[in-house]
């Protein structure tokens, strides 16, 4: 076999390799995921958020590592870290975590595709939270028309895009509290707009 043969040979046996090696290296970043993602659900139907925010972290970490930086699932996990923050009222953290997630899910997703209404219907529910109506109108109204488009006017989703229009909401008696989604109507420490539970 000639030298540039055999050069040849070598470097696509390395690159095989070094795909290979790849691609086990993302599913095994993927199989660490699961158990945590699985924690990060505990954790927030707990109540337990402080805990689920270090783990909802890692998470991302994993995901962006095994995935890269604009996949679909990094978004959810940015969405749910966001919700996380917010709960704990760090609107100053949440909000970038929610314009990336919706960046990915623009670029990523159908235009229609419910996921996408998720992350807006969050940042707008976010920025009502924090006092900005005219920015939370026009991302609530296109999470309305998505959800009544891909899942019809009956369901659930919708239902909770109507809630978090600054139009629908008693916009008024939303005060800061222990965590950003707590109204005056309400009472002290409840939460009129639960995020969604992260996937």
């Amino acid at each position: 076999m000639s030298t540039p043969r055999r050069l040849r040979s070598s470097l696509l046996l390395f690159l095989a390799v070094g795909a290979a090696l790849s691609v086990s290296g993302c599913q095994t970043a993927l199989d660490r995921a699961e158990p945590l993602n699985a924690e990060v659900l505990r954790l927030n139907r707990e109540g337990r958020y402080r805990e689920a925010i270090p783990r909802a972290r890692d998470l991302l970490a994993l995901r962006e590592q095994a995935l890269g930086p604009a996949h679909p699932d990094v978004a959810q996990s940015l969405n749910d870290l966001a919700n996380l923050l917010a709960l704990m009222g760090n609107a100053a953290g949440a909000r970038p975590l929610l314009e990336r997630a919706l960046q990915i899910r623009e670029q990523a997703l159908e235009s229609a595709h419910p996921d996408l209404a998720q992350t807006l219907n969050d940042l707008a529910r976010l920025l009502m939270a924090t006092g900005d109506y005219a920015g939370a109108q026009p991302l609530a109204e296109r999470a309305l028309r998505i959800r009544e488009q891909a899942l019809g006017p009956a369901h659930p989703d919708v239902a909770q895009s109507l809630n978090s229009s600054p139009a629908c909401s008693g916009r008024q008696e939303i005060t800061r509290g222990p965590g950003l989604y707590t109204s005056g109507r309400y009472g002290s420490g409840s939460r009129p707009w639960d995020p969604p539970i992260p996937r």
